[in-house]
């Protein structure tokens, strides 16, 4: 589901008008192909970053014309809630970000000592 952050609508401040962002089907029919192309991206994506994934989505429509960035962002939006991903059973990433965080915060101007959780 989309969220207010991914609403794409065009706003008339003017004429106190929006127009919600809609596909039509005959401006917008290479969108069918496109959204092959998506699909496609995402089920052979496993092992990628979903940063990858998102840049891959962003070539795909990048020559679009009347494509705009929010479109595109919602697109990945709803590509990443409808992928299944795997979960870090062993803790791995956990311990890693600890690791770099516990590293860093002898950079951080605040940081005197690291909390005691």
């Amino acid at each position: 589901m989309l969220t207010r952050e991914h609403a794409i609508a065009d706003i008339d401040f003017r004429r106190g008008t929006i127009h919600p962002d809609r596909l039509v089907r005959g401006v917008h029919r290479n969108y069918l192909a496109h959204a092959e192309r998506m699909l496609r991206v995402y089920s052979r994506g496993a092992g990628e970053t979903r940063r990858t994934l998102h840049r891959r989505i962003h070539d795909i429509l990048a020559d679009e014309p009347d494509c705009p960035t929010a479109r595109i962002d919602a697109f990945c939006k709803l590509l990443d809630d409808a992928s299944g991903y795997r979960k870090d059973s062993s803790g791995r990433a956990a311990k890693l970000r600890q690791q770099v965080f516990a590293l860093a915060s002898q950079y951080h101007p605040l940081v005197q000592e690291p909390d005691r959780f």
